[in-house]
């Protein structure tokens, strides 16, 4: 989680941290970067599958990244985090702003 006020370069530092890596001559896997909408946050444990099986590294980045007080789409969220009985495919790291 990345958090400042709003202008600070969050979301660059996310896509910065993206270009470095892919630059790098010693990568054995690309690192993908996928954007993920906050209203589709649901999705998430159901993308964990595919993403699993893929030859790839990925960041999912979720761009300021809140909730409503009756919002209850944070337990998607929680789920796809802790990775249900299966654990967190270990190519996947999440970071939101």
């Amino acid at each position: 989680l990345l958090w400042g006020a709003r202008g600070m370069g969050k979301s660059s530092l996310v896509k910065a941290v993206h270009a470095t890596v892919n630059a790098s001559d010693k990568l054995d896997r690309p690192l993908k970067l996928i954007e993920i909408h906050r209203e589709d946050i649901d999705t998430l444990p159901k993308l964990m599958g595919p993403l699993k099986a893929a030859p790839y590294r990925f960041i999912l980045f979720c761009d300021d990244l809140s909730f409503d007080h009756d919002d209850t789409s944070y337990k998607s969220l929680k789920a796809a985090l802790e990775g249900g009985v299966e654990g967190r495919p270990g190519n996947v790291i999440f970071y939101a702003t």
